[in-house]
């Protein structure tokens, strides 16, 4: 699943960030999206990230499309 989403052509530093991102999101499963990202990238950002991609921040990050996915990524600071 994690090689899809980062499968596109981008710089191996990149590309482990994304990984590292979307395995964080997985691991979490019982967690919401607002909750996983808070821990991650702070209260505030998770918010904002969240209302940028025009997701419920109540969804667990398991019911997320791919599309959906690599929207919240859009919008939050990975290090890229």
């Amino acid at each position: 699943f994690t090689a899809v989403l980062a499968s596109n052509i981008a710089p191996p530093a990149i590309r482990r960030r994304r990984v590292a991102f979307y395995r964080d999101l997985m691991q979490r499963r019982r967690k919401t999206l607002r909750r996983v990202l808070a821990d991650r990238f702070g209260a505030d950002a998770a918010r904002k990230a969240l209302e940028l991609s025009g997701l419920d921040g109540t969804r667990r990050a398991e019911t997320l499309g791919l599309e959906e996915l690599r929207g919240l990524e859009q919008h939050v600071d990975i290090g890229v």
